[in-house]
């Protein structure tokens, strides 16, 4: 997977023409494709973010080397808030012109709405490395270093964006959108880092003002005045940071750990760096409160019991849980502080990974899946955000905390227990709580059908991206290119790779959860083999 990057970018660029046909002339399929992105970027301005993710699909279609079309797509998806999908297709643009500053930063955007947040540094640097007088690159870092609590370096950028953004206006505008932090992930019609130059282009720098103190933009437009809140998404009011409890007045949560700073953001919540000061131990506190509390008791109570499941899991290669803490003021799980860089860092760095060190970075990963898997525990999303190599060099497995047992009924309200095993007597439990990455999902985990295979089918995915740069499965396809098998060979993928690879990963990316390579120990084995075995005679 393309690892490096930037937020969204504007739609400035997105009308260049596609590659010329051999006669310097546009075909009618490039003219057609050209004229989709025109009817996206229309539909984007008025807010029918779907429509314009459809007409980029249609530009696709038409001319699949359309890296402008790509960046629609993206910046559309980001703007309807499906980050994850935004991150596919900016990687899809980046594929076809790599150290693209528009698709960087629509990728680093959608990082920094994921909780990704080093990821999205990453992406925003390569964005400003590769377009150093874009200020919307510079402002996109900005907002991502602020997140980060780089307040010295996010001044810095915010510099170069006074010194080089065409007026003070578009200058102010940009410091606005990165003091706003998060909270523009949660406006689906914000201006957003990077929509900047669709902003400039529509209305000039001039026609930009920030509102500062009240947390609105006001954006002058040809119709009059668009006001876009910068504030969270009602649906899901962001919870006070835990060190603010009202009922400690020293500071400490639950009376031991003193909060330093906020670490990441994701799905489930804030995470944040922290001191026992019991112990005298760094340790990492996630913040569940702010999305349980749309659950109601029993979706609270299904996320205690996942949580005391994992924490129950006791293996050197997986970040381990130290405690549960249902507080009332919410629910806040501790567990263990590493540092270090995830296997997507790394990708990001190197875009493959040599099969040898695929093996070693997997070996463990296996290790623990092995050791969960035992104790009927499924991860449910690996990939390679979720796998940490230490500071140390110890290589843990992260975020079972969506992680479920298999053995017993434990399903969202509604669900209907239905247990059953297949031939080789593995337990497969249905649930209605889907959970997951899209793209590394097996094609029975996106029904709600878990065991402890889904996690193989995982497997494949990261060993495929990590051993060719590219997902076998981008994160907008479909379950049923995955039941027909509809990915490039990995020797294709990547020249030099052992045939055996295709069959490893053939037998990983099995559909058929019955016919699946049967465990994560098996995998280990298989993949040690391919690397330990000689090169075959050209």
């Amino acid at each position: 997977m393309r690892r490096s990057g930037a937020p969204l970018a504007g739609l400035a660029v997105l009308l260049a023409v596609p590659a010329l046909s051999q006669d310097g002339e546009l075909s009618s399929k490039q003219s057609k494709a050209l004229a989709r992105v025109a009817e996206g970027k229309s539909f984007l301005r008025e807010g029918r973010f779907a429509e314009a993710a459809d007409a980029a699909e249609q530009a696709l279609l038409l001319e699949p080397r359309y890296p402008q079309a790509y960046n629609l797509k993206a910046l559309a998806l980001n703007r309807a808030r499906r980050y994850e999908e935004a991150v596919a297709a900016a990687e899809a643009s980046l594929a076809l012109k790599p150290s693209a500053p528009e698709a960087l930063r629509l990728l680093a955007f959608a990082h920094f709405c994921t909780g990704e947040l080093a990821q999205a540094e990453l992406d925003a640097s390569a964005a400003v490395d590769a377009g150093p007088s874009d200020y919307d690159s510079w402002g996109t870092r900005a907002l991502v270093r602020l997140a980060r609590r780089d307040k010295a370096g996010a001044e810095a950028d915010l510099a170069k964006v006074d010194e080089i953004a065409p007026s003070a206006d578009a200058a102010q505008h940009v410091r606005g959108l990165a003091k706003a932090g998060t909270s523009v992930c949660g406006v689906p019609d914000s201006s957003g880092p990077g929509a900047l130059a669709m902003l400039r282009e529509r209305l000039g720098p001039a026609g930009l003002v920030a509102a500062g103190a009240a947390g609105i933009l006001v954006l002058g437009s040809l119709g009059g005045v668009l006001f876009f809140s910068l504030r969270p998404r009602p649906e899901k009011p962001a919870a006070p940071p835990p060190d603010a409890d009202p009922v400690e007045s020293d500071g400490l949560l639950a009376g031991k750990y003193r909060l330093s700073r906020v670490v990441g953001r994701g799905g489930m919540g804030e995470v944040w760096e922290a001191v026992d000061q019991s112990l005298g131990r760094v340790v990492a506190i996630k913040n569940m409160s702010a999305e349980l509390g749309a659950l109601g008791a029993q979706g609270r109570e299904f996320y205690l019991k996942e949580a005391r499941t994992v924490a129950a899991l006791h293996h050197p290669n997986i970040i381990g849980i130290y405690a549960v803490l249902d507080l009332p003021q919410g629910l806040f799980l501790v567990f263990e502080f590493a540092k270090g860089k995830t296997v997507q860092h790394v990708l990001a760095e190197s875009r493959r990974i040599p099969l040898a060190q695929c093996a070693a970075l997997l070996r463990p990963t296996c290790d623990a899946l092995d050791f969960a898997h035992a104790r009927g525990v499924v991860h449910r999303d690996l990939k390679p955000a979720n796998i940490m190599v230490t500071d140390q060099g110890f290589v843990k497995v992260m975020d079972f905390g969506i992680a479920r047992r298999i053995d017993e009924t434990v399903a969202a309200p509604g669900a209907a227990p239905a247990h059953k095993r297949d031939a080789r007597g593995l337990i497969m439990d249905h649930t209605q709580t889907v959970v997951g990455t899209p793209a590394y999902m097996a094609p029975e985990a996106e029904q709600g059908l878990v065991t402890q295979v889904s996690d193989v089918f995982s497997l494949g995915v990261c060993l495929y991206e990590m051993a060719t740069g590219r997902l076998p499965y981008p994160g907008d396809a479909t379950t049923a290119a995955k039941l027909a098998r509809q990915y490039v060979k990995a020797s294709v993928e990547g020249p030099g790779l052992p045939p055996g690879l295709d069959d490893l990963l053939a037998d990983c990316l099995d559909p058929d959860p019955g016919t699946r390579l049967p465990s994560a120990k098996e995998f280990s084995r298989r993949l040690d083999a391919l690397v330990a075995s000689p090169p075959r005679p050209a």
